[in-house]
């Protein structure tokens, strides 16, 4: 059984499922293109300057790296599409997993910020981390739309398949004509 019926008590599993696959397929696309556009040239700060912000905040990984996780997101953007469309719930996992074992590490990053923060007793900042927590709830609910699309979808295959296969009893008046008996006049 489905956690959600409808996203945002309008929109039907299916829509949002192919409207989270699409937004997020183009913003991968474009995170992607604005990393590769900083690796390889120098002058591209001006155009990625989010990207250099964001480079400090991210332990000043390797960014072919940064491409790498950012291609294996948009893999699983496409892949929730395709299963949305197909009505194929394993190739909605890869999202739900992917997204569920980020929301988890951000999950323990917000709470060992807060734990930071209050050790500093910067009072100030620890609003804007709850601020933060709190847009943070977006991705949850999406991230239960998407595991409500695959409760339906593994719901609607066990509807379409019966548990016990009808057994087959002639009835006594049925004579089977097999083997096939030859006429003879």
């Amino acid at each position: 059984m489905p956690l959600l019926k409808n996203c945002c008590f309008c929109i039907s599993l299916k829509i949002s499922g192919l409207i989270v696959g699409w937004i997020g397929a183009v913003f991968s696309c474009l995170c992607i293109i604005s990393v590769v556009l900083y690796i390889f040239n120098s002058a591209g700060k001006s155009i990625c300057c989010l990207l250099y912000i964001l480079r400090g905040m991210i332990f000043n990984f390797d960014l072919r790296f940064v491409v790498a996780m950012l291609a294996i997101v948009l893999v699983s953007h496409i892949l929730l599409i395709i299963g949305t469309i197909k009505r194929n719930r394993f190739l909605l996992l890869p999202w739900i997993t992917m997204m569920g074992s980020l929301g988890f590490l951000c999950f323990l990053g917000k709470i060992s910020s807060i734990v930071n923060l209050a050790v500093t007793e910067d009072v100030g900042k620890i609003f804007v981390v709850f601020f933060i927590s709190f847009l943070t709830a977006i991705p949850l609910y999406l991230w239960l739309v998407i595991v409500s699309l695959f409760q339906e979808i593994h719901d609607e295959e066990h509807r379409s398949t019966p548990l016990i296969y009808p057994i087959y009893q002639p009835n006594n008046n049925y004579i089977p004509n097999y083997p096939p008996q030859s006429a003879t006049f």
